[in-house]
């Protein structure tokens, strides 16, 4: 089944690039940081994406859009976790998933919500449909039935980019230059953020 086979794809890649780093393939003899290995997916790859994380300790830290896996065994896992509050695929029962599975992390902890996002915001359908609908063009919102149009591809790459580029940054490399960046709110209009992490948590309670 696609839900087993693809986090053992995942892990065998990272097998893979293990065996390359210790000198099975010169090219990356040394050059591959084994201790920061993170994963990003889309739908069905933003399932992939936390059951891998599950599995494999190896993975310091995840990005899923659209898409969770149902259930899960390990909460501390560095997460940004991205939905589209209009996702007409995985609809409003699974924008609910995706926001508990915030709920539910005990590690650092962002959700960056596109408010007027719908599942293929996130992909390059534009390329092959403008008005696809689902987030790309226009469409029906999922949350009241009303007409939308849906972000632009430029409003939300550049988002989806910044914020990916900012946590991984921060979280696989230690650049804590990244922390303001993750903490703003960069476009109102369009995303609703919210975040918790341990070290603004313990500024909060004068620990730090």
């Amino acid at each position: 089944r696609a839900s087993e086979d693809r986090p053992k794809d995942v892990r065998f890649l990272i097998d893979c690039m293990e065996r390359m780093n210790k000198g099975n393939d010169s090219r990356f003899f040394g050059k591959v940081d084994m201790d920061q290995i993170g994963v990003s997916g889309h739908s069905f790859g933003g399932y992939t994406t936390t059951a891998v994380a599950d599995q494999d300790p190896r993975v310091k830290a995840i990005a899923p859009m659209a898409g969770v896996a149902l259930t899960r065994s390990r909460y501390d896992c560095p997460a940004l976790i991205l939905p589209a509050t209009e996702d007409d695929t995985i609809g409003a029962d699974g924008n609910e998933r995706v926001r508990a599975y915030y709920n539910e992390s005990t590690g650092p902890r962002y959700l960056v919500e596109f408010k007027n996002g719908g599942h293929y915001s996130f992909t390059e359908m534009y390329q092959f449909n403008p008005n696809f609908g689902d987030g790309v063009g226009t469409g029906t919102r999922i949350t009241n039935d009303e007409p939308i149009t849906y972000v632009t591809k430029e409003v939300a790459f550049e988002l989806i980019n910044g914020y990916t580029t900012a946590f991984f940054g921060r979280y696989l490399k230690g650049q804590t230059g990244y922390d303001s960046y993750l903490a703003e709110n960069h476009n109102p209009d369009e995303l609703i953020t919210i975040s918790e992490t341990p070290e603004a948590t313990a500024e909060e309670n004068g620990t730090s």
